[in-house]
């Protein structure tokens, strides 16, 4: 039996780990935004809770997907395409597949401006596509993205 960190290959699909992740680890790398100085801009954060809630949060179905960076705690990157979308998290096309539980910063671009945040690999659902939930976002990124969704369907939310 293999151990959760193990890179394991399966037929044409691949499983890779972020270099530097110590085990199977869940926290993410804080980033300080600010320098301390009083005259810089507060940036609020949201931490995306994941509570059980009756109505699944609009999801958008992208025509064409548009490409997204992965970013592991130790810099490297993977660059995947955005194939769905909502305010708590996404499906991406991506090879080599992360694992479970690995913590990552996100960078995608909208119609309404740049989106990032730090996200949860989800388990993937095939060979080369896996969800994701957001754990934090900043909250001019999630007005963003709430208004790419709206003028899909509205204001419906």
């Amino acid at each position: 039996m293999r151990a959760q960190g193990d890179v394991m290959r399966l037929h044409t699909g691949k499983l890779a780990r972020c270099p530097g992740m110590a085990g199977n680890s869940t926290s993410p790398s804080v980033i300080s935004w600010l320098s301390g100085s009083p005259e810089h801009t507060r940036l609020e954060v949201t931490q995306i809770a994941q509570a059980k809630s009756p109505t699944r949060p609009q999801r958008l179905h992208l025509a064409d997907s548009i490409p997204i960076v992965l970013r592991c705690q130790d810099g490297h990157r993977f660059p995947a395409k955005l194939q769905t979308v909502s305010v708590t998290g996404g499906l991406i096309g991506l090879a080599p597949l992360l694992p479970p539980g690995s913590m990552v910063k996100v960078l995608f671009v909208t119609p309404k401006g740049p989106v990032s945040g730090t996200a949860e690999m989800l388990r993937a659902v095939s060979w080369t596509e896996q969800p994701f939930r957001f754990a934090t976002i900043l909250d001019v990124d999630q007005r963003r993205l709430r208004a790419v969704i709206d003028m899909v369907y509205g204001d419906a939310e």
